[in-house]
């Protein structure tokens, strides 16, 4: 009896703890359709993927200004089946070199492609850009507005700091912040909790204290906004962190030319990181080998087909392929790559750190999208592991500007999600499935053009026994026989 008392117990406390609480990210997409100088810009299909029902939905601002264009902002948004609002002027809106603002709906229906956003007076004539986020709230809970604010900071000595908010007392709330008048000095530039989302902005996802981020910056002085949403879930305890971002690069859309050997500069790596790299061309070669001096041991697959990662875009040239090192040996610089033909390659490598244990192969495959979709599917990966760092890669011919569930890596430095503009994009996801992340690591794509594709993923899962278990509740009695 004391054995199944025990059991029981353990198992409330799993109930409870075990499938932790946590905001989801949705989506990100930026429109392509924004005009500089104009006073208006919208979203249309493939601009975005189909939205979500029941999602927090935030429009951010950002536009030149200047004497033709000052103090630009929103003055009404409108689709997506959702009720806009105008972030509180004193509290969103903020002038620097660059105009920034906010809007947002709580909740609107699903499947929509739709979307105006309208500016006042007409935008900055050097840039104009607008993009959307979509967030879930915590399962069975509702989500609303809880606070915003704005900030103008020095960059000094290369960092400065974020918008601090005072959020509600006893909330785990989602913190949205957008930047201007410069960029992040780098990839992951964001203190922790914020994830630099492909697009340089920053996310919180679930944070209960609202303080203000610092980043890794370049230039004199950057301007932020930033939004809070609380939840009827109040305070909870949100996924346990178990592996972290460490560096990503790509060789910024400046084709190497492998013929049929090559070399790619990256970030020193540390020992018993991840790396993963994924290389796409137009020439229907793939990688055949890579080393990097340190004696790490890459895996590269060598079969073409749905069960890896190595495919063409409906048997065309355009393809992708890709290599791993499940646990650095540290102190590479350099990567020594051959592919079985010749031709230019672009290249992308993120390195993971796991906080403990380490990593191995959980699942991966490719999937050949010969029907033309202005929201082609990405990989479905049938996931063995609850922990999971997971890679999808895309070659849209034309590009994408959006995807869902998957918020990073972020650009490096200037092409968001495309590691190689117009053509493939690469995003991640870490400590997968989490809240409402799809459990087969599905994204959806944006893809203006309508035309074929190819998607690939690739997850690791964290060695058993890595994860900590919950402690089982406290203040429990039992009768034990």
């Amino acid at each position: 009896m004391k054995k199944v008392a025990f059991l029981f117990v353990l198992a409330l406390a799993c109930g409870w703890n075990c499938h932790a609480q946590s905001w989801t990210f949705v989506q990100e997409a930026q429109s392509s359709y924004c005009v500089p100088g104009a006073s208006s810009c919208s979203f249309s299909s493939g601009t975005l993927a189909p939205t979500t029902a029941g999602t927090v939905r935030v429009i951010f601002l950002r536009t030149a200004t200047g004497a033709s264009a000052p103090n630009v902002a929103i003055t009404s948004v409108t689709g997506a089946g959702s009720t806009w609002n105008l972030c509180p002027a004193s509290s969103c809106h903020i002038l620097g070199n660059d105009d920034l603002d906010m809007a947002y709906a709580i909740g609107g229906s699903g499947g929509q492609t739709n979307i105006t956003v309208n500016v006042s007076p007409a935008s900055g004539t050097s840039f104009f850009t607008v993009i959307l986020y979509e967030f879930l709230p915590p399962a069975g809970s509702t989500a609303s507005f809880d606070t915003s604010g704005t900030v103008n900071h020095a960059c000094t000595g290369g960092t400065t700091t974020g918008v601090g908010l005072s959020i509600a007392a006893n909330s785990t709330d989602l913190i949205l912040t957008g930047r201007g008048n410069g960029d992040p000095a780098g990839p992951f530039s964001y203190s922790s909790p914020y994830i630099q989302t492909p697009y340089n902005n920053a996310v919180a996802l679930n944070t209960s204290t609202g303080s203000a981020p610092t980043m890794s910056c370049s230039g004199s002085s950057l301007i932020f906004t930033a939004i809070a949403f609380k939840s009827t879930a109040g305070k909870f305890n949100p996924p346990a962190v178990h592996m972290t971002p460490a560096n990503y690069t790509n060789n910024n859309d400046t084709q190497i030319n492998c013929n049929s050997s090559c070399s790619l500069t990256i970030p020193s790596t540390s020992a018993g990181n991840l790396l993963y790299l994924v290389a796409a061309d137009i020439n229907g070669t793939f990688l055949s080998s890579v080393s990097d001096g340190q004696g790490d041991a890459w895996v590269v697959p060598s079969t073409t087909g749905s069960s890896t990662c190595r495919n063409s875009v409906g048997g065309t040239n355009d393809v992708l392929s890709c290599a791993w090192v499940l646990s650095a040996k540290g102190g590479t610089t350099s990567l020594s790559i051959t592919m079985t033909g010749s031709g230019a390659v672009q290249f992308a490598v993120m390195e993971i750190h796991p906080i403990s244990g380490s990593f191995s192969l959980d699942a991966q495959g490719s999937t050949q999208n010969t029907t033309a979709s202005f929201n082609p599917s990405g990989q479905a990966l049938a996931l063995t592991g609850s922990d999971d760092a997971i890679f999808q890669a895309a070659f849209i011919p034309g590009g994408t500007t959006a995807q869902t569930f998957y918020d990073m890596p972020p650009s490096a430095p200037k092409t968001a999600q495309e590691f190689w503009l117009g053509q493939a994009a690469f995003v991640a996801a870490l400590d997968a499935p989490y809240g409402a992340f799809p459990s087969n690591a599905q994204p959806t794509w944006g893809n203006q053009q309508n035309n074929a594709t190819l998607a690939t993923g690739v997850a690791f899962k964290l060695a058993s026994g890595t994860v900590t278990a919950p402690n089982p509740p406290t203040g429990l009695t039992a009768v034990v026989n």
